[in-house]
Parts: C-alpha cells; structure tokens; sequence
C-alpha cells in the first residue's frame, strides 16, 4: 500500500559523542523494482539527526528499498547534509551473490571499490593511496 509510512523519534546513547535524537520517517512508495532476480519495494526516507542540546547535527534524505523475503532495508540514493559538507551517495545494489556461488563472502568487492586519494593536514601530511 503507498500510504505505508513508519516515523519515529528516539535517542541513542554512545560514550564516543554522547546522546543523539533520531527522528524521521520511511514509507514504501507503491513501487518496485527486480534487481539481479530479487524483487524489491522502493523506499521513501527522511532522517534528522540532533546532539543533547537538540542542536542539528546532519540530515539525510533518500530512496531505499525493502526486501519482503528478506524483511530488511537495503540501500539506495541518499543526500546527507551536515553544517559544512553535503554529499550524495549511491548504495543501489548492483547484483546479489548467494551462498554457493562464487565469491560469496569474497574479501575482495566487485563493485564500488577502487582507489581513492585522501590528503591529511596534519605536519608531515602526506597523500595516502588505499584500496578499497
């Protein structure tokens, strides 16, 4: 159904950056899509996420999609925006590997992963080339 929509609102507790305020929503959107033989309903989502004070902290919006035989979201478009960055991310599953074919549970990715640069502006900074 497309009014299928699930908001919520809760907080998480983490040592590492303190209390954190969750609140959006996720709706199916009434379509779907096949993608490497498995059928998946698209996604709506809209997130916020707020410190202790309830200062913002980032936001992201985006399309996902939900295996029912699986019964778990699996990534798709996504925007994040944080007070100075926004980026635009693509997690849309490309082909699912199952047990028994190969290179399921590879260590080496087939998709998504090549090399990237990154620079630190530390002293003594230099460029650093990793595989993904």
């Amino acid at each position: 159904m497309t009014s299928d929509i699930d908001t919520w609102d809760f907080t998480t507790e983490s040592r590492e950056i303190g209390d954190s305020q969750y609140v959006g929503f996720d709706r199916l959107t009434g379509e779907s899509v096949v993608i490497d033989g498995v059928t998946l309903l698209r996604t709506q989502y809209e997130l916020t996420a707020f410190d202790a004070e309830g200062t913002e902290m980032w936001k992201s919006e985006g399309a996902e999609y939900v295996s029912r035989e699986w019964r778990m979201f699996i990534g798709g478009l996504s925007s994040y925006i944080t007070s100075d960055d926004q980026f635009d991310s693509d997690d849309t599953p490309v082909e699912f590997i199952n047990p028994g074919e190969p290179g399921y549970l590879s260590v080496n990715p087939k998709f998504g992963c090549g090399v990237e640069m990154s620079l630190n502006d530390l002293p003594h900074s230099q460029t650093i080339l990793t595989n993904y």
